[in-house]
């Protein structure tokens, strides 16, 4: 029998401008066979522009454990306040922006 692996714990810090948070209501992701790419911006109503502010590189498994860990917490969050219904929406076909 193998010995749990012991964990291990981690301080997170955040520093100020980031603990502030940016509201976004824009999330583009796409992938190739090492990596996911998140783009986040937001839309401003009334007008045809998408601005990205942030672009997040990760590898398919960190992609998974966040996957996991918005089901578990959007699990709680309807356990608590009520279902989250999604409606359908016809987006305009986005190109992701190149990499380089």
């Amino acid at each position: 029998m193998d010995p749990k692996p012991k964990q291990v714990q981690f301080k997170v810090n955040i520093d100020e401008k980031a603990a502030k948070g940016k509201y976004a209501n824009f999330m583009n992701i796409w992938h190739s066979y090492y990596e996911f790419i998140l783009d986040i911006g937001q839309v401003m109503p009334g007008r045809n522009e998408i601005n990205v502010f942030e672009r997040i590189v990760t590898n398919p498994l960190r992609a998974k454990l966040l996957l996991k860990a918005l089901e578990i917490n959007i699990s709680k969050y309807e356990k608590t306040f009520g279902k989250i219904e999604v409606e359908r929406h016809d987006f305009p076909e986005i190109e992701p922006t190149k990499l380089h």
